[in-house]
């Protein structure tokens, strides 16, 4: 290879500098999504890099210069949201006044002219410099895919989770000789009764009267023991509170994300039942650190696979194209927002499976299913038709969401309805088509976020996210060992010592408040 060959070949750069934030974007959504599902990003970034090559080689008319431009401004584009938002994060509480925070994009977008100027101008252009560029592009490159072969690699290695504290699950044994399918049925930000009257005027009455008829007993004072989904569910099939696994993780170098994903997939909930002759069943969610794919049977809804997270808008959303994705309608429409209708499709396909489907699996079978409603995104109206181009696609909550309250509101309280309507028939369908009356837990993670802030605890409304639904159907368990205030993460504790004859009393019953800034930092909820 000669050396002009060798010059051409490392004027690839601006194809690495396109690259290294979509393998950034990888591996930050690689919880939430899979990394492949960013290729359509790759595609769109590469292309765009080799136009912008093109378009800057034509006003240039030097190769090496064009490629340098090129590379810069990716460099800027892409890096200008985290860096400014770091650099505001850092010296405005410390060193400058709020309303400096302008002068930190401006000064951001001067230093950016005044590098692309000095590329396209300067007077000679040696080859060192297109050497620069391209070392700094792979290598760039080559630690970010390092990273993210890293992540998955660690996040594919099983839980060395020890057995929950207090739990003697060795000596467990049953005496049934027919064991009930159980189904572990999560509703999203499903707000308690008292929640949903108070501040979203629906009443619950109808839906609770219901489940009381068929022979639930409602918790009605229930609260979450977090309020994040992964961490709650975590904790839900770990029968345990999260601190032991958060110092394994920190004593292991482990990522907190990973270690939460593996406690959710190498959980000892799903361990204990097989031992005991149970499959697991599990059903898509578009959340992938709820998605157990291992699980013996996984069920997909029909279509195109869409995460409930579009890495397009998830990248868009870090770039200085974010004011232009919110509160702008036409992006919540289907062709704009792919995820849209997939949800759409995903949640009904889910309660429809849930109703028609899976009570007809051979069992004894425990039943996994994470329905990412009514939390958001909002899809259903009432009637269950789709919500107009108002309402923005987006599955952020809280104060990420990024509407009004009182949108959010509405949304969730018509979301809400239209669960209602449809979870009758499931709950139905599952207690009809059961030879042997199953154990159903119908419960929410945690509850809605209309009056949370997750970075301020104590401007927010703590009760409103941390009361849940919890509704219980455990055919043949007196009701002295169920009350008002039973959490989450005694669940399953008691289903399995009073169905199966373990040893595993019940814990206190907590609430920890974690920000998604700060996801290791377990504050105690004061009721």
């Amino acid at each position: 290879m000669n050396r002009e060959t060798l010059r051409r070949l490392l004027l690839i750069h601006p194809i690495l500098f396109a690259l290294f934030p979509v393998l950034s974007l990888a591996t930050w959504v690689a919880e939430i999504t899979p990394p492949l599902e960013t290729w359509r990003v790759a595609l769109a970034v590469c292309l765009l890099s080799v136009a912008l090559y093109v378009a800057t080689a034509r006003l240039v008319k030097h190769p090496g210069k064009a490629a340098a431009v090129t590379s810069l401004t990716l460099l800027f584009f892409f890096t200008y949201y985290p860096a400014t938002l770091r650099l505001k994060t850092f010296l405005i509480p410390n060193l400058l006044p709020q309303y400096l925070g302008p002068a930190i994009d401006i000064m951001w977008f001067v230093f950016a002219a005044i590098a692309l100027s000095g590329a396209a101008t300067a007077q000679r252009w040696p080859s060192i410099a297109d050497e620069a560029f391209a070392a700094i592009g792979f290598s760039t490159a080559l630690l970010f895919g390092f990273r993210l072969v890293s992540y998955e690699v660690t996040r594919l290695q099983p839980s060395a989770s020890p057995l929950p504290r207090t739990c003697n699950l060795r000596t467990a044994g049953h005496e049934q000789q027919v064991l009930p399918d159980l189904y572990y049925i999560v509703l999203d930000g499903y707000a308690r009764g008292d929640t949903l009257k108070a501040l979203y005027e629906v009443d619950n009455e109808p839906f609770l009267s219901f489940l009381a008829s068929r022979g639930f007993y409602i918790a009605d004072k229930s609260r979450a023991n977090y309020i994040q989904t992964r961490l709650s569910i975590a904790a839900t099939l770990s029968m345990d509170y999260l601190d032991p696994a958060l110092q394994r993780a920190q004593a292991e170098g482990i990522p907190w994300g990973i270690e939460v994903s593996r406690l959710i997939r190498d959980n000892p909930v799903f361990a204990f039942l097989r031992e005991l002759g149970y499959r697991s069943v599990a059903l898509e969610t578009g959340f992938r650190v709820t998605e157990l794919e291992d699980a013996d049977i996984f069920l997909r809804p029909p279509g195109q696979k869409v995460s409930l997270f579009n890495p397009e808008y998830v990248f868009l959303d870090s770039t200085p194209l974010r004011p232009f994705l919110y509160p702008r309608p036409f992006v919540s429409t289907a062709p704009f927002r792919p995820g849209f209708n997939a949800h759409r499709r995903r949640i009904n396909s889910l309660l429809d499976t849930l109703e028609n489907d899976v009570p007809d699996l051979p069992g004894p079978k425990f039943v996994f299913a994470h329905l990412v409603t009514p939390h958001p995104p909002f899809v259903f109206q009432s009637d269950g038709s789709p919500v107009p181009p108002s309402v923005v696609y987006s599955p952020k909550d809280a104060d990420h969401f990024p509407a009004s309250r009182e949108v959010y509101r509405k949304a969730y309280r018509q979301q809400v309805e239209y669960l209602n309507s449809r979870l009758p028939q499931v709950i139905a369908g599952i207690l009809e088509q059961s030879s042997t009356p199953p154990v159903i837990i119908l419960q929410s993670d945690h509850g809605p976020g209309l009056r949370l802030k997750w970075d301020a605890p104590a401007e927010s409304d703590l009760l409103e996210r941390t009361a849940i639904l919890n509704a219980l159907y455990l055919p043949g368990i007196e009701g002295a060992r169920l009350y008002p205030s039973i959490s989450p993460v005694n669940t399953f504790r008691l289903v399995i010592s009073e169905y199966f004859g373990a040893q595993c009393p019940l814990l206190p019953d907590r609430s920890y408040f974690t920000s998604w800034s700060d996801p290791e930092d377990f504050q105690p909820i004061i009721p």
